[in-house]
C-alpha cells in the first residue's frame, strides 16, 4: 500500500499481487557432485516438497548438470528445478 498526495488530500493506493509468490531454495547441493551433501537430487526434491517449497536451485561445487537431466528431474517430480 502507498500513499500519494494529489492536491490537499492523500489518496491511498493499494497493490494486489497478480500471482502467488514462489518459495525457492536458491542454494542447494547434491551428492556426489558436492562433497558437503549426503543426499541425491531425488531425495533433495522430495524433502523440499515435504517442507512446502515450490522449487530448488542446485548449486553443486564439483560438477555441472546437463539441462536434459534437470528437465527430467523437474518432470519426474512435477517440481521446479
Amino acid at each position: 500500500m502507498s500513499c500519494v498526495r494529489i492536491g490537499r488530500e492523500p489518496v491511498i493506493q493499494t497493490w494486489e499481487p497478480t500471482r502467488t509468490p514462489l518459495i525457492i531454495d536458491i542454494h542447494t547441493h547434491t551428492y556426489p557432485t558436492s562433497v558437503d551433501s549426503f543426499i541425491d537430487a531425488d531425495e533433495l526434491i522430495e524433502e523440499a516438497k515435504r517442507l512446502g517449497l515450490d522449487g530448488v536451485c542446485i548449486t553443486d561445487h564439483d560438477g555441472f548438470w546437463d539441462h536434459r537431466e534437470v528437465e527430467d528431474l523437474s518432470k519426474r517430480h512435477n517440481f521446479l528445478v
